[in-house]
């Protein structure tokens, strides 16, 4: 699931997956989701530290933070 944080505090679900099992793919399917989209800045990411997700992230947003 990816949650958007607004200025004032608001929370919005932007996107989600339903998958038996988390994998770099479904994954890589969000945040490309978002660019078509338009999302053009992400100022952070937090993650449970799925392998290889920051490496991805990186590629599309490669001036986010991640944590």
């Amino acid at each position: 699931m990816a949650v958007e944080i607004k200025p004032n505090g608001h929370k919005e679900i932007i996107d989600y997956r339903i998958a038996p099992v988390e994998n770099i793919g479904i994954w890589g399917e969000m945040i490309s989701n978002f660019k078509e989209r338009g999302l053009e800045q992400v100022e952070l990411f937090l993650s449970d530290g799925f392998v290889g997700i920051k490496d991805m992230l990186k590629q599309y947003y490669p001036k986010s933070k991640f944590q």
